[in-house]
């Protein structure tokens, strides 16, 4: 979230209207022409980036003077309408958005915080218009500008695509995968990696100090250098690879995850339970691996599990499926672990009997 402008400053006039900031006497949700207007607002920021709308500061244009108009009543109540009306006439969905409120003389002022949001373009459903935020101005974007925003969700597909098949392609030629096992794979693609002169990862902080991941299966070990990016893998006893993390020079993300499924052999069931917290532990690791890196979206995301069939017990508990997958590859804003993992782990419930 952004740092919040200062009220007293608003009043006084040395925080202004802006790219970032506008002000809103009033917003009646009762309204359909109020309730429009509010969500173009939205867009607009969302288009551009981000910023604040204050709802219950009234700005006189012709004297320049801004002054109070306090929401009263069941603010709470009134901010999570707001949020609501706002993200269900929204498309694409925005994910960092939050309306709150701040304690004012006479009431409160309300005010919707527009973090980061790059799954652009933004459009207000209600009326089908593409609005993007330009100075004090909401102003319509061109056919063609609102192309090249859809280009830019393309081409990062599209490149997951490439890039995940080539990178495949090398992990066989390499003969890595020396098990026979149930194995999921998971390729994500930044935004990072379509800006050309972003810089690749650095697996070293400092001259001495060494970056490192606790993949699956294994404990937290330093990246090393190998062809095309830097890896972490976790061996088994008998010297088999079990998980690999590899970030590419590029910012290709790929990481291998043998037997996600754990099996209650004596029982003859899936640990439902158990696989949920070990995916999720692996998602939220590579969620704050983006974090710490200063790796925003948007994001491309692929997840499949493979080679269910290898193990006798899976061909009864999915006999209807060898593989699973989430469908199409995602396009998201942000890697949020826990609800990733909650999803992969609901669509496997499905593919298999329990489902």
């Amino acid at each position: 979230m952004t740092d919040l402008p200062d009220i007293d400053a608003i009043l006084t006039g040395r925080i202004t209207e802006g790219q970032k900031l506008d002000f809103k006497r009033k917003v009646d949700l009762e309204d359909k022409a109020s309730k429009v207007s509010i969500v173009d607002d939205v867009v607009a920021f969302l288009n551009a980036d981000g910023g604040h709308i204050l709802i219950g500061i009234d700005e006189d244009r012709k004297t320049s003077t801004v002054s109070l108009c306090p929401v009263t009543g069941d603010v709470d109540s009134f901010c999570l309408r707001l949020q609501d009306a706002i993200k269900s006439n929204i498309a694409a969905k925005p994910s960092d958005l939050t309306v709150n409120a701040i304690p004012v003389e006479g009431g409160s002022v309300v005010y919707i915080d527009l973090g980061r949001n790059n799954n652009k373009p933004y459009t207000n459903m209600m009326n089908s218009r593409y609005l993007q935020r330009r100075g004090r101005k909401n102003e319509g974007l061109l056919p063609g500008e609102v192309k090249a925003l859809y280009e830019t969700r393309s081409k990062l597909m599209d490149g997951l695509a490439a890039r995940s098949k080539r990178h495949l392609d090398e992990i066989s030629e390499e003969g890595i995968l020396t098990l026979d096992c149930p194995m999921m794979h998971i390729s994500i693609l930044p935004f990072a990696h379509l800006i050309h002169d972003f810089p690749p990862f650095e697996a070293r902080k400092g001259a001495l100090e060494r970056k490192g991941f606790s993949p699956p299966h294994g404990s937290y070990e330093a990246f090393e250098r190998v062809t095309g990016g830097h890896e972490v893998r976790a061996i088994d006893l008998n010297g088999h690879m079990i998980s690999r993390f590899f970030v590419g020079d590029d910012w290709y993300v790929h990481s291998i995850f043998c037997h996600p499924i754990p099996f209650k052999q004596g029982e003859g069931r899936v640990d439902f339970i158990e696989m949920l917290v070990e995916i999720s532990h692996h998602f939220t690791n590579i969620e704050n691996f983006f974090k710490k890196e200063g790796i925003h979206g948007p994001f491309a995301l692929d997840i499949n599990l493979v080679n269910l069939h290898s193990r006798d017990h899976f061909v009864t508990l999915f006999q209807r499926v060898k593989s699973v997958s989430m469908g199409r590859p995602s396009y998201m804003e942000a890697v949020r672990g826990a609800d990733l993992a909650k999803t992969v782990v609901d669509r496997i419930r499905q593919a298999s009997i329990y489902g």
